[in-house]
């Protein structure tokens, strides 16, 4: 119910005629139809917020149409609120940026680095970390950088065979994710 109430405050913005014309089409449909559908099993108001953000943005937008909203809020529902959380965080990754955000979210993004003597708490937050910017870097929402190595200016390789990451960055994808439902995305092309 609070997601029918999101929607329609987001949706009272439009002209109905327009509403009307796009909710007719099968695409149409299908977009209101999945958001129904990940609104009823989200946990979280702020999710249902997303959610009716974004397909109110699809409805309302001359550039991207029903069935590329639609990938969007697939991808919107393979993601976590804390996987949100980090995505926003890239938006503005330097040392002194969105201080506001940061404090509020200081829980998910401060995180102690581990060391061999650390406790096992530790690992674990770690290992959760990054596997939350493998998934948004596996779905093409950010972007990783790549270690080099200064001596031979090759890729530097670690123990199992992989590509050493050094951190990440937010992807064009990242951003037209986070405009869509409405968190800034401090970035422009």
């Amino acid at each position: 119910m609070k997601f029918a109430q999101l929607l329609e405050a987001r949706l009272g913005e439009l002209e109905r005629i327009e509403l009307q014309a796009r909710m007719a089409t099968p695409e149409g449909a299908d977009l209101l139809e999945e958001g129904m559908r990940q609104a009823a099993t989200s946990l979280s108001d702020e999710r249902r917020k997303y959610i009716a953000i974004l397909i109110k943005n699809g409805i309302s937008s001359s550039d991207i149409n029903d069935l590329e909203s639609k990938h969007l809020l697939r991808i919107l529902g393979e993601i976590s609120d804390v996987e949100i959380i980090w995505l926003r965080f890239y938006a503005d990754a330097t040392m002194d940026g969105d201080c506001e955000f940061r404090e509020k979210h200081a829980a998910v993004l401060e995180i102690e680095p581990a060391y061999m003597g650390s406790l096992q708490s530790v690992h674990d937050k770690n290992s959760l970390s990054k596997s939350y910017k493998l998934h948004l870097a596996r779905l093409g929402l950010l972007q990783e950088r790549l270690k080099i190595d200064q001596k031979t200016k090759l890729l530097k390789i670690d123990s199992q065979g992989r590509t050493e990451v050094s951190g990440y960055s937010l992807s064009s994808l990242g951003r037209l994710m986070l405009r869509s439902i409405g968190l800034p995305d401090g970035l422009t092309l």
